[in-house]
């Protein structure tokens, strides 16, 4: 399983940036939102799972994560420069823990990817089917995480995902702690 920080650590495309963090407790979400700014990255990062390429990680761009203390996820989302939300970025986690205070999460390969215009990305099939094989995660890990993709999946296809529709709010409360 791979392991993802809140302030990405040892992230060699950052060569600057921002971090904070808080522990939020809503009807929403309950748990840690993280928000990063690059201010300064050695190279664009760009998704290429759209007919269009589009630009998640440049000079001036945010990543606030959704770390929840429950519900088998954890949330990505990319935001321009401009403040608009580029990419929500969906992995289907084991748990959420904290090292020193910073949020983690342990990645059980599957991943939905969701545009603004709608369009639902599933990646990573392989890699799971791949990890079960091998023995790196558990049957009941592997059913843990089918049974969450399929559930945010139906959600979101229904349109009933508060907290992808709460993500800019959170963003909001989060960037007035930056320079």
């Amino acid at each position: 399983m791979k392991r993802k920080t809140g302030n990405r650590a040892g992230w060699p495309r950052i060569v600057k940036q921002q971090y904070v963090q808080k522990v939020l407790e809503s009807d929403v979400f309950r748990g840690y939102v993280t928000l990063l700014k690059f201010d300064e990255v050695r190279q664009p990062l760009w998704s290429k799972f759209t007919t269009e390429p589009i630009c998640l990680v440049d000079n001036g761009s945010y990543m606030l994560q959704h770390y929840p203390f429950e519900g088998g996820y954890a949330l990505t989302t990319f935001i321009s420069p401009t403040k608009e939300i580029t990419q929500w970025y969906i992995d289907i986690i084991d748990h959420v823990g904290t090292n020193n205070g910073i949020p983690y999460f342990d990645d059980l390969y599957l991943d939905l990817i969701v545009v603004p215009t709608g369009e639902i990305i599933e990646k990573d099939i392989d890699e799971i089917e791949e990890a079960l094989e091998k023995g790196d995660i558990s049957k009941e890990q592997y059913d843990k995480a089918w049974n969450t993709f399929k559930k945010l999946k139906r959600d979101i296809e229904a349109g009933d995902s508060a907290l992808l529709r709460a993500s800019k709010q959170h963003f909001s409360e989060l960037s007035e702690n930056l320079v």
